[in-house]
């Protein structure tokens, strides 16, 4: 599964890359759901701890996502929201 997400967030990088914000949005909306079974919508919207019970052991995963779609903010222009959810991937990772 791990390596199965590699891939989807290297997709995801290299829309953001080349400026496909829309695409890449749609690959992290489906990462969420394929990879963990919640939506990105609403792991944006649940407080960490929420998110470390519901994903029991799937943290790390969801880290890498928050990664990956901070990258995709920070070519939206969007650097404050990025940084934030950099910190968000930061305090989930190594929890599970």
């Amino acid at each position: 599964m791990i390596e199965q997400l590699a891939a989807v967030i290297g997709r995801i990088l290299g829309l953001a890359g080349e400026g496909r914000v829309a695409e890449a949005d749609r690959a992290l909306d489906e990462a969420w759901s394929a990879s963990l079974g919640v939506r990105r919508a609403d792991a944006l919207r649940f407080d960490d701890a929420t998110l470390r019970v519901m994903l029991a052991g799937k943290t790390d995963l969801a880290a890498k996502l928050f990664e990956a779609q901070a990258a995709v903010e920070e070519v939206r222009g969007a650097p404050g929201v990025a940084q934030s959810l950099r910190r968000r991937a930061a305090g989930l990772a190594g929890t599970g």
